[in-house]
């Protein structure tokens, strides 16, 4: 009789059940042996009489068997790894590692509609710290390209902290980020923290040539006021009569950059550069930060400002912006209010290739139903990839205000966050806790086809 997918599910999930019984009484439980001041281990040292002659060979006598329970703890990889092969059989794939065949797992049961339980994870939103110099932000990539969480993470406090800024080493508008998580627990018996360290660097225009030439609109013929051409850019909507350059009032530069300037529309003009110009190639398991810097001058202007990558595009009602330079950036749906169109937040699934991928690639900027005697400026293209770190990504990009350069990061700046999740589900907990995993998940239980073990 062939074996089904559901039967080595089922032998996936009892795996999980035993380490799970044996990790709540390590750590979880009320009753438990370690991980607070009321845990076993806790009462058997502190019961200990200062008079007991061998009262040394008790304390190590507990540390031994400590021991053994983190290495039998530990074993859970072991447990479960002949069952994920078992899987890989089944689904008849040609990974043969357990990691390998987990991923063509998470991708069968995308097609099939399959879920999970979710470990309810709640992402953190980096904040920085009150004493920052720099104006700019950290956002992370919460969701992958089929809009599942990213659940293979720790629960913890994390911290981004500036270490080298244009002063000590890093290049203009290029800060570099140390990421940290909490300390580990010493021997992993419970889960404090993941102890993981990173580097973030914060992307600037200069990223975007890997991509586009021209992004921040400093090369064009003709002049200022009466530009003829804006270097590998095509008017592909309106005429280049409503296009000038702004070189006073511009949002940031970037090292290298010549005269720093900005695009301004005083009609409705679309620019659109092609992909090809730089024959540029993108990574499908990289997402792609992308923003642009839309400036309104008054109140009243009007119209509607759209920022698009390939086949995705954010589209803004100028009367949702500030009356100042705003920052649009390529996720979430293409709406007209502030919050909703998320134009001042991170990233989701439309900064995956997958999503923004189409047969003629090309990014544009456009100003729609534009308000008469009015103008809009567009600065500072950003595109870069985002950075991995402990089952994250994470993109930092710093402020901008014209000639200034208050707005820059300086080394010690700080931003913090915290994860947190209920890790009630015990097969998605312990493919992250093991394998550094996780499988399309819902917290609908109904919704669950490949269900916890009870």
């Amino acid at each position: 009789m062939a074996i089904t997918q559901d039967q080595v599910e089922t032998t996936v999930a009892d795996c999980c059940r035993i380490i799970n019984e044996l990790i709540k009484y390590a750590s979880e439980n009320s009753e438990k042996f370690t991980g607070a001041s009321t845990s076993h281990e806790a009462e058997f040292i502190g019961n200990l009489q200062s008079e007991y002659s061998n009262i040394q060979g008790m304390v190590d006598s507990v540390e031994s068997f400590r021991s053994s329970l983190a290495s039998t703890v530990a074993l859970g990889r072991s447990l479960l790894t002949p069952a994920i092969l078992e899987m890989g059989k089944v689904l008849n794939v040609p990974e043969t590692s357990a990691e390998g065949i987990l991923g063509r797992l998470y991708l069968h049961m995308n097609d099939d509609g399959h879920r999970v339980l979710s470990r309810n994870f709640t992402f953190g939103t980096p904040t920085g710290a009150t004493f920052n110099t720099g104006d700019g932000q950290i956002l992370r990539l919460n969701t992958d390209e089929n809009a599942y969480s990213m659940e293979a993470q720790t629960p913890e406090t994390k911290r981004a902290i500036c270490t080298n800024d244009v002063h000590s080493g890093a290049a203009k508008h290029e800060e570099v980020f140390e990421l940290r998580g909490q300390d580990a627990e010493r021997d992993g018996l419970k889960i404090i923290g993941s102890g993981s360290t990173g580097s973030l660097r914060a992307l600037s225009a200069r990223d975007s040539l890997r991509y586009i030439s021209n992004a921040s609109f400093s090369d064009y013929s003709g002049t200022t006021s009466v530009p003829t051409a804006i270097s590998d850019w095509t008017v592909s909507t309106g005429s280049i009569n409503d296009c000038e350059i702004e070189t006073t009032n511009y949002y940031r530069d970037f090292e290298g950059d010549g005269t720093p300037a900005a695009l301004k529309y005083t009609g409705s003009v679309k620019l659109t550069q092609a992909f090809t110009v730089r024959s540029a190639t993108f990574d499908p398991g990289v997402p792609l930060y992308a923003q642009v810097a839309v400036y309104k001058p008054t109140s009243g202007t009007g119209g509607t400002v759209k920022f698009a990558v390939g086949g995705k595009e954010k589209s803004v009602g100028v009367n949702y912006l500030a009356t100042n330079w705003n920052v649009l950036r390529l996720a979430g749906n293409s709406t007209t209010t502030a919050a909703q169109n998320g134009f001042d937040g991170g990233g989701n699934e439309n900064n995956w290739f997958a999503n923004y991928n189409e047969s003629d690639m090309d990014i544009s900027v456009e100003w729609s139903s534009a308000s008469s005697g009015d103008y809009v400026l567009f600065d500072d293209i950003v595109m870069g990839s985002y950075t991995p770190w402990s089952g994250g990504w994470y993109a930092a990009v710093g402020g901008g205000n014209g000639a200034t350069a208050g707005d820059m990061f300086l080394r010690d700046d700080e931003f913090s966050w915290s994860d947190t999740a209920t890790d009630t589900a015990i097969i998605q907990k312990m493919l992250w806790r093991y394998f550094g995993a996780y499988l399309p998940s819902t917290t609908s239980t109904t919704a669950v086809t490949f269900p916890d073990p009870t």
